[in-house]
């Protein structure tokens, strides 16, 4: 697993203000939703979706609602058309790999 990305996570929890942390060397496995014959998908916005890979044995306090920017990014709040919404959360921090997966979509 190549980890040489870098994202940022903005975590909402019970206050107004969300928490942003930068995770570096990150993996990073983004596409566009592109259809059989190889056109990419239109509708209201472009479809985009991202697994990311965190190396860590640590908690990292995401969770599915949270928003990631593929990059480093020093907004207080994600623009909407830029970050991608957290969809799913796993802790695979068993085995040789251990990491954190996040599925993101936009």
């Amino acid at each position: 697993m190549r980890a040489d990305g870098v994202v940022t996570i903005w975590h909402f929890d019970d206050s107004d203000t969300p928490i942003r942390r930068v995770f570096k060397n990150v993996h990073i496995d983004a596409a566009e939703k592109i259809d059989k014959n190889g056109i990419k998908q239109k509708g209201f916005f472009d479809a985009k979706t991202a697994t990311v890979r965190i190396p860590t044995t640590e908690e990292i306090g995401v969770l599915p609602g949270d928003y990631i920017f593929i990059g480093e990014c020093s907004d207080a709040l994600p623009e909407s058309e830029d970050a991608l919404k957290i969809i799913e959360v796993k802790d695979n921090r068993r085995g040789g790999q251990r990491h954190w997966r996040i599925v993101c979509g936009g």
